[in-house]
């Protein structure tokens, strides 16, 4: 603003500025010198050359009074008429004198002028121009218009008033700052440039000289604040933010209950003093409706009222009621417990409705369909099912003997990489056949350990009565059911409801430590939990079977290997030159016909077919089976409970 006041001869009647004094004066005197005599001072006292002067015609003076006493605006005088004779009327000069001592008032309060961020009018139509001169003789002449291209210098101090009044109130100060700071504190609401005054927007429709100034006020104050607010500063809390447009967003959204145009001025004022010593951090809202409170007690107060007897009545249940509820919720877990029993039950072959017998003789004909064997091999084989069932002995049809005299030849020529290896003393692969796909890798299994058993002639003695004959599918079902009868493992057998024959139960390391202590040979049970290794990985489990298989016996025994949904059988391990392990593991899955291919050469792609890695074994949990000895008569009873040795 005070760049405006160096430079430019600003009117004190409205926002014309930036012409020279000549043109101000012939401004002042064609536009506002009917809104001066309009004014509230009397028409006696006429400017002339900044001076007033007492007319002598008293009569006009009188008739100015009685029009204008009430509003201090003549009406009909906006409606065109006017109400003193122009040849009367004095003309306006200014008298344009130096600018220092407007500089050094503007200089005291340029401070209040960059914070505030909003320019006060300079004075007002309404409390008039306060300019103090001589005094002209009421004979003077009047003055001539003076002409543009006249050489006039007139003082500019003439247009800054000595007492600045609020256009808006009864408030007055010498100070140009404490004006403004006044305007922009106590009159933020009336002037904001986003809420237009109430009312016509046209001046010529007030009803008083005062709604026109405080438009002139509004619109001057609108454009003070986007020239000379840099920082943005809300008048309220203070906030600074980039743009005048994202001001006026936060007033308009932050303060509308403070702004709003709707509320009256006074209210607006209390308001705006109560929202400046109030922490709004403190600010708490109702958890149902919203309604913000600032303080807690209010806030519980009115949250309880939402639950009070009157709004959420109380529901009386009578104990029937809640029995059935009862009811009816354990009803609803029965249910659900018996549809996932039903589920395993489903998974692990225990639905009743298809036994080994029948899933043979239909594997067989889907066989026949597919060209895999013609008619005369399928009779025989359904002869040979029927001759198996009847003597519980299996005919071989799924089993390759001889693998381990072959694999020892392969390691016999030195395998780079390879340090040492192990390998059991026998074994014979059985797969997977027409009857038990699907459901008998645990069965497999079994006929493989029992295999490794053939070779020894105490355990030969012992379980095969010196004819050593590999049992059947079938012939195991039974087996196991007689250990259930004998007392071995009846949680196990509670579990499987106590039948296996003819069905397509799963079996696994618990069935085969029973079956086995009924029969006297004793076996250790490991199990390996949970991973002890990183990524899942099970080193414990590798280092458990090089120990066993390091350990020195005339006979090395093959492994159980049991985990979740699948088992299969250990045969030896590889000790790697960089310190790592690698299994040597028959799967029943394996065909027969894949695992003959090791009765010809050997290759390293063949042998990916047994071995197995660290990274290869991720189950979460693996159980193994080791056959350890024969059990003595007084330790027969004590292994019908069956024991678990946990390694991880």
């Amino acid at each position: 603003m005070m760049e405006h006041v160096e430079q430019d001869i600003c009117c004190p009647f409205c926002d014309l500025s930036g012409i020279t004094p000549n043109e101000m004066n012939l401004h002042i005197n064609k536009v506002h010198l009917q809104e001066y005599f309009n004014s509230d001072e009397p028409t006696e006292n006429r400017l002339v050359n900044g001076d007033y002067k007492k007319s002598d015609r008293s009569q006009s003076s009188k008739d100015s009074k009685s029009e204008d006493s009430s509003s201090g605006c003549d009406k009909e005088n906006r409606n065109g008429a006017s109400w003193i004779d122009p040849e009367r009327r004095t003309r306006l000069s200014l008298d344009v004198k130096s600018l220092e001592p407007v500089l050094q008032m503007r200089q005291n309060c340029a401070d209040n002028i960059v914070k505030s961020g909003v320019t006060a009018a300079c004075g007002s139509a309404q409390s008039g121009l306060n300019l103090r001169s001589g005094e002209v003789s009421a004979s003077a002449p009047p003055f001539i218009i003076p002409d543009i291209n006249d050489n006039v210098e007139p003082d500019i101090n003439c247009n800054i008033p000595s007492e600045f009044c609020c256009p808006l109130c009864h408030f007055s100060t010498s100070s140009e700052g404490d004006i403004q700071s006044h305007v922009n504190r106590e009159h933020v609401d009336i002037l904001s440039p986003c809420k237009p005054p109430s009312g016509s927007s046209d001046p010529t429709d007030m009803d008083s000289s005062g709604s026109t100034d405080r438009n002139f006020l509004s619109v001057e104050h609108s454009r003070n604040l986007q020239k000379l607010s840099s920082d943005n500063v809300c008048p309220i809390c203070g906030m600074i933010v980039n743009t005048t447009q994202e001001l006026e967003i936060h007033v308009n959204s932050k303060h509308s209950d403070i702004l709003s145009p709707d509320k009256p001025y006074a209210t607006s004022m209390s308001m705006s003093q109560s929202m400046e010593s109030t922490d709004w951090s403190d600010v708490m809202a109702c958890p149902v409706c919203d309604q913000e409170f600032d303080d807690p007690g209010l806030l519980q107060l009115h949250v309880n009222g939402h639950f009070s007897a009157e709004q959420t009545p109380v529901q009386e249940f009578s104990d029937q009621v809640i029995a059935q509820e009862l009811e009816k919720s354990e009803i609803e877990e029965k249910a659900r417990e018996q549809k996932e029993f039903h589920a395993l039950q489903a998974m692990y072959g225990m639905v009743g409705g298809t036994n080994y017998k029948k899933q043979y003789e239909k594997n067989l004909e889907r066989a026949v369909i597919r060209g895999d064997i013609n008619l005369k091999q399928f009779h025989e084989k359904k002869a040979n099912l029927h001759y198996r069932d009847m003597i519980g002995i299996d005919d071989g049809h799924s089993c390759c003997k001889g693998l381990i005299p072959k694999l020892k030849d392969f390691y016999k020529v030195p395998i780079q990489g390879l340090n040492k290896y192990w390998l059991c003393s026998y074994i014979d692969h059985f797969a997977v056949s027409y009857g038990d796909r699907g459901w008998g890798c645990g069965y497999r299994n079994f006929q493989m350990l029992l295999s490794g058993l053939t070779t020894h002639p105490t355990f030969c003695k012992v379980v095969f009565n010196d004819k050593p004959q590999i049992p059947s599918i079938p012939k195991i079902q039974r087996l196991i059911e007689a250990a259930w009868a004998k007392g071995f493992d009846k949680q196990g057998c509670e579990q499987l409801g106590g039948k296996l024959v003819d069905t397509t139960k799963w079996i696994g390391a618990t069935e085969i430590v029973a079956v086995l202590s009924s029969l006297k040979v004793r076996c250790q049970l490991l199990d390996f939990h949970n991973p002890s290794g990183p990524q899942g990985t099970h080193p414990r489990l590798f280092q458990w079977i090089k120990d066993y298989f390091q350990q020195p016996s005339p006979v090395k025994l093959p492994l159980y290997l049991q985990h979740h949904g699948h088992s299969r059988t250990v045969i030896g391990i590889e000790e790697l030159k960089d310190g790592s392990h690698r299994l040597l593991i028959f799967d029943p899955s394996t065909s027969k016909k894949q695992m003959s291919q090791f009765h010809g050469v050997i290759t390293a792609n063949l042998m990916r077919t047994i071995r197995r890695t660290i990274h290869g074994l991720k189950a979460k949990q693996y159980q193994i089976v080791a056959i350890t000895g024969i059990l003595e008569d007084r330790e027969y009873e004590e292994h019908k409970i069956l024991k678990s040795e946990r390694i991880s």
